[in-house]
C-alpha cells in the first residue's frame, strides 16, 4: 500500500493536525480515484477517524514479522480487532469501560506516532 507515503508524519509535532491532514488527502486521493461520493468542504469525525485507524495500521505494519510476536501475543493477548488494528486484552477485560478503552491498541516503540 502506497498510501503511507503521501505524508511525512515526521514534519508534524500535533496528532490532531496529523490526522486532519490524512484526511485530507485520503479525501483528495478519493475523489481523484472517483471513488464513491464526492468530499469538499470541512472533514467529517468519520474522515479523522478512519486517517486514524489508517496511521495505527501503518504503525503496525511489520509487527506479526518480528521475533518476539508470538511471545508478546500470548502474554499481551493480542488480538485484531473489526478494523484490523492490533490491540491488547488484559486485566481489564471484565471491565465496563468501553472497547477502546478495555483494549489498548499495541504502537511499536520505535515509531513516531
Amino acid at each position: 500500500d502506497n498510501k503511507s507515503h503521501l505524508v511525512d508524519i515526521s514534519r508534524f509535532s500535533s496528532w490532531s493536525k496529523l490526522r486532519r491532514v490524512v484526511a485530507y488527502v485520503r479525501r483528495f486521493v478519493n475523489n481523484v480515484k472517483g471513488n464513491g461520493m464526492r468530499g469538499c468542504g470541512k472533514i467529517s469525525a468519520e474522515e479523522v477517524r478512519e486517517a486514524e485507524e489508517l496511521l495505527i495500521k501503518f504503525a503496525q505494519t511489520g509487527l506479526e514479522a518480528l521475533p518476539k510476536y508470538s511471545a508478546w501475543k500470548e502474554q499481551l493477548g493480542i488480538f485484531s480487532d473489526e478494523a484490523g488494528v492490533l490491540r491488547c486484552a488484559g486485566r481489564m477485560l471484565h471491565s465496563s469501560l468501553e472497547a477502546s478503552r478495555k483494549y489498548p491498541i499495541l504502537l511499536p516503540r520505535s515509531n513516531e506516532i
